[in-house]
């Protein structure tokens, strides 16, 4: 009886402190608990409904970013809950630092918001609440400021190697921002300590079930030897973590110090989620999976989920339109003198690398569903034998089919696309003028390439659309 009696306490006082921590964990991001949930929800409706119609009269660019807010205040709604009621001012001061660039913009941004929540974090249990809302926001602000050049072109920059004159407006103002928050500090591993120890290695990432798959590796960023320097990716930390300091600062105030103590280490959980979209960590992360096979743990299933949302465009149902964004970035790179194999030359390539790209994606997204615990029915079969998609119906996450349906009708349309420009004449040659913007060259790439796979009647591949 006695045992029966402490077993009942003991659990009680577990239950008991279980709630707090959840009220606690809650205090921090100041989510409402449940019981006030109506009304944090009303609140933030409200603040969302306010802010735009202070800004009927403004420009267009804010009425935009507004609307994109409301956006991600709609997404978090619908999948995770009550959303912080700051969540709408948060969204928008980081869409308004997007830049107009091919990739890098702020639709980039709420693509990957958009997945994180709808494929990663709506059913898995895997993932606690801090770490989910510290993946949401991250993904709102994770490229902020991108200049539309990468790290590389960042080293170059910051060495005052680049002629400026090659630069347009947007890419200089970029870049300059950067160089003058991020450069003038040097700082190895930005401002993260999980991903420090990281050292590139040379060799191929290949993650079960596409063992003859390999994947290229990359090796890493920066200056030095030791690991990437994250030049971008901190930037980007910076703004993520300032902007919910900016938000949250009444609540910081009034708070007791050990609540301080946990918003800062939320603070730096938020900066470290940021910084696992450095495509240098693409190769270890992909290792650290397959050694594990597929029991990541709290932080690797953090820093797998952010990857992995952030590459996500290869499942999109306006696949071209991602592709040409990216392609067309990489080919200003070229043009202004940062580092980088030159643009590609003709559509034959564009398929050729787009369809290895796809199948690499492929093995991520199937082995970042094992570690957050998103049921997508894959069957595991090869795509390629049997020329169907092998996604089963009756998965937990109709999303996280969708996407993984997507993904191997993709693979298909560019193996295809290679397959029949390969003895063309010409291969369907693409013209990268060097005097053009990223976003132009975008354009020339999704009709030179819509035209030549034979996608003509599909022009929905190559138009700029949210799924979310």
């Amino acid at each position: 009886m006695m045992f029966a009696v402490l077993l009942l306490a003991f659990t009680c006082n577990a239950f008991r402190s279980s709630i707090l921590q959840q009220e606690s964990d809650a205090d921090i991001i100041e989510v409402a608990v449940r019981a006030n949930g109506k009304k944090a929800s009303q609140k933030n409706r409200q603040a969302s409904t306010s802010a735009g119609r202070k800004r009927n009269n403004s420009t267009s660019a804010a009425k935009e970013q507004t609307s994109d807010a409301d956006a991600a205040v709609r997404i978090w709604e619908a999948t995770l809950g009550t959303p912080p009621p700051w969540l709408n001012t948060y969204a928008q001061k980081c869409f308004a630092g997007y830049l107009d660039v091919a990739y890098h913009n702020k639709e980039h941004a709420l693509d990957v918001y958009g997945f994180m929540l709808n494929v990663f974090l709506k059913d898995t249990r895997k993932v606690a609440w801090l770490a989910k809302t510290a993946l949401a926001l991250s993904a709102l602000c994770h490229d902020y400021g991108h200049p539309g050049l990468n790290n590389g072109f960042m080293n170059k920059f910051c060495d005052d190697q680049i002629d400026t004159a090659l630069l347009n407006p947007v890419e200089l103002s970029g870049a300059n921002a950067i160089k003058a928050e991020i450069c003038s500090k040097p700082q190895v591993g930005g401002s993260a300590g999980s991903f420090m120890a990281y050292t590139p290695t040379s060799g191929l990432a290949v993650l079960p079930p596409d063992a003859n798959l390999s994947f290229p590796a990359f090796q890493g960023c920066g200056k030095t030897s030791e690991g990437c320097s994250s030049i971008e990716e901190t930037f980007h930390a910076s703004k993520a973590a300032a902007y919910w300091e900016l938000e949250t600062f009444e609540i910081n105030r009034r708070s007791s110090l050990v609540r301080m103590r946990k918003r800062r280490k939320f603070a730096a959980m938020l900066k470290d989620t940021v910084l696992a979209t450095d495509f240098g960590y693409d190769f270890a992360l992909r290792e650290q999976l397959a050694s594990l096979k597929g029991r990541a743990g709290a932080e690797l299933s953090r820093h797998i989920a952010m990857h992995a949302a952030d590459i996500n465009a290869a499942s999109a149902p306006n696949f071209v339109w991602w592709s040409a964004s990216v392609l067309a970035e990489f080919a200003r790179q070229y043009h202004v003198g940062g580092p980088g194999p030159p643009p590609a030359a003709n559509v034959h390539e564009v398929a050729k690398n787009q369809f290895s790209w796809s199948l690499g994606v492929r093995a991520l997204l199937y082995a970042s569903y094992q570690a957050l615990g998103v049921n997508a029915g894959y069957t595991g079969k090869d795509v390629l034998k049997d020329g169907a998609a092998v996604v089963a119906a009756d998965s937990e996450s109709s999303v996280a089919v969708e996407a993984f349906q997507l993904l191997e009708r993709n693979i298909l349309l560019w193996r295809d696309c290679a397959a029949a420009t390969k003895d063309s004449a010409d291969k369907h040659p693409i013209e990268s003028n060097s005097k053009s913007s990223s976003v132009q060259l975008r354009e020339v790439i999704i009709q030179k390439t819509l035209q030549a796979c034979g996608w003509a009647g599909h022009p929905e591949y190559g138009l700029q659309l949210s799924r979310w």
